[in-house]
């Protein structure tokens, strides 16, 4: 790693720009990269901490309710003494559980993959 920042600090001072411009561009780039994957970060965060503290397991029956996530309401409008009402949430069955999703299959035989972040919510 110090080999990096040594080769850095003097590929930037061959090409003639200065420490703080240097510094001010990794600053900037360090900045894009972490707004730039926080969803992804989230979802792995998400999936250790479901690894690590096992919540639910392989072959459990779950209840995934959020705002995030599900048919809370229906996305066209419903009719005049339609049968359209609020459905809470997903139940299934866990399936799988990885770094980025987990896995279900619903009671109406929907295979799910939900992000993590949105699952530990």
């Amino acid at each position: 790693m110090l080999g990096y920042i040594i080769s850095t600090i003097i590929f930037f001072s061959y090409i003639g720009v200065g420490f703080n411009e240097a510094l001010a561009a990794g600053g900037f780039t360090g900045l894009i990269l972490g707004l730039a994957s926080q969803t992804v970060l989230s979802n792995i965060f998400g999936g250790i901490n479901i690894l690590i503290s096992k919540p639910f397991k392989i072959g459990d029956r779950i209840t995934l309710a959020t705002w995030q996530y599900g048919l809370i309401f229906p996305t066209y409008p419903p009719k005049f003494w339609s049968n359209d009402f609020l459905i809470p949430g997903f139940t299934g069955e866990v399936v799988n559980i990885s770094l980025l999703y987990t896995s279900i299959i619903t009671d109406e035989k929907l295979f799910l993959k939900i992000p993590n972040n949105v699952v530990v919510q």
